[in-house]
């Protein structure tokens, strides 16, 4: 899923949008104006990748009571990647099937730690680290979150959908990805937060192979 020889482009990208908003080096803060310029940005350059629609596409599977697969990057061997050791026994579960409360970001915070998993990239870890240590970087890359957040009292909305923005050679591109991810013994094989009922990172990582 996850073999990109181009990874420090995303590193990169991020770099440059923290120093077009000139708040690289004050992770916990951001000046207001300057936020709502690059969430300006943000919006009008939107484009949608493979054309899919997170709203139209949320409310279609709410309708039919059916959790997502997403045909352009479907839970199978193709969508893993080119790696000389390939673990057996690779399952693809949705983060329901991996804890109890699965969340998007958890109640505690973006935490600042990530990991990785036996077949993830070291670039990734650094530019999820950046995000975690940014967050109102980390809110635009993932917009809407608490919208997109797992509601446990209303799970027959749940859609095993989410979308997130990436900066891309000059625009915000939308990408839409199911929450299918490879697994072995019910370990995640790639980039996870170090909390175990939180998933951003790993949704972002699948998003950005994608």
């Amino acid at each position: 899923m996850l073999n990109y020889s181009d990874a420090a482009t995303l590193t990169e990208s991020y770099r440059i949008v923290l120093r077009r908003g000139e708040i690289e080096g004050q992770p916990d803060r951001c000046d207001s104006v300057k936020c709502r310029s690059l969430a300006a940005t943000m919006v009008k350059d939107k484009h949608l990748f493979k054309d899919q629609n997170y709203e139209k596409l949320r409310k279609h599977h709410q309708k039919l009571e059916s959790l997502f697969i997403d045909p352009y990057f479907p839970p199978s061997s193709s969508s893993i990647g080119n790696y000389e050791k390939i673990p057996t026994g690779i399952e693809w579960k949705r983060p329901a099937e991996l804890c109890e409360s699965p969340r998007l970001f958890n109640t505690r915070g973006v935490p600042k730690t990530i990991t990785r998993g036996q077949l993830s990239s070291a670039w990734m870890v650094s530019a999820c680290s950046i995000l975690a240590g940014v967050h109102e970087l980390c809110h635009k890359v993932v917009p809407d979150f608490r919208d997109q957040e797992w509601d446990q009292e209303k799970k027959s909305k749940y859609a095993g959908i989410f979308h997130f923005r990436f900066w891309w050679f000059g625009d915000w591109v939308d990408v839409v990805v199911d929450d299918l991810l490879p697994t072995v013994d019910n370990q995640l094989l790639f980039t996870q937060s170090c909390c175990d009922d939180e998933f951003w990172t790993s949704l972002v990582e699948k998003a950005y192979a994608k």
